[in-house]
């Protein structure tokens, strides 16, 4: 039996990164004049791979062989990170969701029976309704456009503004008021001033995440509240309903749409630690319950 010597280090190489090499023998236990041949493999990371090569050395160290790439031993790795990564992002967007849809479930669970209301009390939910809606919210998803940077949200709050625009849905509002007795006066326009302006000035702050979960927030409370304000309507004697029709249908998918835009502007443009996304979403609470109150 052929006895193999070991080297430690071969010519050219101060280390061995795997094993050791072996001296080629030939048939009769001698050692091959004028080379040696170095069976390893050498792992180094090149542009995010791993690379194995087979090469044979010379006595001066050098290689005549190609090192030749293989299969990606990070993959693994990376799809794993990447599974994990897709995880966490699920489960943060279904609690944000839910954190909001809870909020609209509390808001419209204080609304109050519109047959235990007076005639005026159902008037001027109406119309401190009107006073926001009609002449803020096109501004507000107007501001919301801007503060937005991800090219991917900007086609979803378009959409919305091009709908708002051509069937002039400011008209519509104010028609809905008129036919109801609720055309919004100065009393009704300052009873709301205060929480009004305070949604105005974040809105100028043109902070893209915070701007459109409360926009998609508002959007949910308006679709879900569209059946209680027909019915103060009807109970004021209007039949103009075409305004709570169109809402009670188009902003359900408006919500979904901009749910959407947020998680795609969170995805591109994460926000700084410690923001609080939802400024927007109490701000608009608040308001709310100014419309609400009698």
């Amino acid at each position: 039996m052929v006895h193999i010597p070991v080297i430690e280090n071969p010519p050219g190489f101060t280390s061995w990164p795997f094993g050791a090499g072996r001296f080629k023998m030939n048939r009769h236990g001698q050692r091959c004049p004028g080379s040696v041949a170095l069976v390893f493999f050498c792992f180094r990371r090149r542009q995010n791979h791993f690379v194995a090569g087979k090469s044979r050395y010379a006595k001066d160290g050098t290689s005549d062989s190609p090192i030749r790439k293989v299969t990606n031993m990070s993959s693994t790795f990376a799809a794993a990170q990447v599974q994990e990564e897709s995880l966490g992002t699920s489960i943060l967007e279904a609690s944000i969701q839910q954190k909001v849809a809870a909020t609209i479930d509390d808001l419209i669970a204080q609304l109050p029976v519109p047959e235990q209301l007076t005639s005026e009390q159902r008037r001027g939910i109406i119309a401190r309704y009107a006073a926001v809606l009609e002449g803020n919210f096109i501004y507000w998803m107007t501001a919301t456009f801007l503060a937005v940077k991800s090219q991917e949200a900007h086609p979803i709050l378009l959409e919305n503004l091009y709908e708002e625009c051509r069937d002039s849905h400011p008209a519509m509002m104010r028609r809905f008021a008129i036919a109801a007795h609720a055309f919004p006066t100065d009393t009704d326009a300052l009873a709301v001033d205060k929480n009004l302006t305070a949604m105005r000035l974040f809105l100028g702050k043109l902070e893209g995440v915070p701007s459109l979960l409360s926009m998609a927030f508002f959007e949910g409370w308006i679709q879900r509240f569209m059946a209680p304000l027909a019915k103060l309507a009807a109970l004021q004697g209007s039949t103009e309903m075409e305004y709570t029709d169109v809402h009670g249908v188009c902003d359900v998918r408006h919500s979904q749409e901009l749910f959407r835009g947020v998680f795609l502007e969170m995805e591109r443009y994460p926000v700084a630690e410690g923001t609080d996304m939802f400024v927007g979403v109490n701000l608009l609470s608040t308001l709310i319950q100014n419309i609400v109150q009698c």
